[in-house]
């Protein structure tokens, strides 16, 4: 079975990595938007309806499930620093923005419970997180870290 993000905004995400097109293997989590889903693959052992709804703390066979508690994401933006639109604040209010220019660069902040992440879309030109290059692996943001994207410095800030 195969996902496949059809120039989404929000972009579509496997276990936390940007993807395109990806054949889905048995437990990976799929991110869509503010959403979570864990795939299955059909298995001998029929333990799983083919639908079902998994509460939060609860797993698939209905056990209750505990976790620690995540620190939740504050309120973030990205600041401009240098190019036409210096000094402008971009708020950082939906669970994905993507920044950049298509063609040249795009990446994707994304607002987890642990905090903000960045990760490479597309592009030839590497973008550089504090002089150093990121990939489509997410990158864990941290308050003053600076962007550099299609020509464009930023700064990330977070409240």
């Amino acid at each position: 079975m195969f996902i496949e993000d059809l120039g989404s905004t929000n972009g579509t995400y496997i276990d936390g990595k940007a993807v395109k097109k990806h054949q889905l293997q048995n437990k990976e989590v799929v991110e869509i938007g503010k959403y979570r889903i864990q795939f299955f693959a059909d298995r001998a052992d029929q333990n799983y309806e083919k639908t079902m709804l998994v509460r939060p703390g609860m797993n698939a066979l209905g056990a209750a499930v505990k976790s620690a508690p995540a620190a939740a994401a504050g309120k973030a933006l990205l600041k401009v620093l240098t190019g036409a639109a210096a000094g402008r604040e971009v708020p950082l209010v939906k669970v994905v923005t993507t920044v950049g220019k298509p063609g040249t660069a795009v990446a994707a902040i994304t607002k987890r419970p642990q905090g903000y992440v960045i990760a490479l879309i597309e592009g030839s030109q590497a973008p550089t997180l504090n002089g150093s290059a990121i990939s489509s692996e997410p990158v864990a943001l941290r308050n003053n870290d600076t962007l550099d994207l299609a020509g464009t410095r930023m700064q990330f800030i977070e409240e």
